[in-house]
């Protein structure tokens, strides 16, 4: 897995480290599914869960480890703005 400096740990990191974090197998077979989400960060897996609560079938899939990405080196702002309809 790959480590960050360990210089500015975002809290999900400082709070549980990677150690406790899930690992998951490669996918090896043909699946079926709904929507594909690219991306295990805090965007993908907030995209993922929504969609699920939403009712659809969801895959999540990485290249890397969940949040070991630039989720994992950043405690950057992520906000969401809903759009009203008219």
């Amino acid at each position: 897995m790959e480590h960050t400096s360990g210089a500015n740990d975002p809290v999900w990191v400082a709070t549980l480290p990677f150690s406790k974090f899930p690992k998951f197998s490669k996918l090896t077979k043909d699946i079926v599914t709904d929507v594909l989400v690219v991306g295990t960060g805090i965007t993908g897996i907030s995209t993922a869960y929504e969609l699920v609560e939403q009712g659809r079938k969801v895959t999540l899939i990485d290249s890397r480890n969940v949040l070991s990405g630039e989720t994992a080196r950043t405690s950057g702002h992520l906000s969401v703005q809903a759009l009203q309809t008219i």
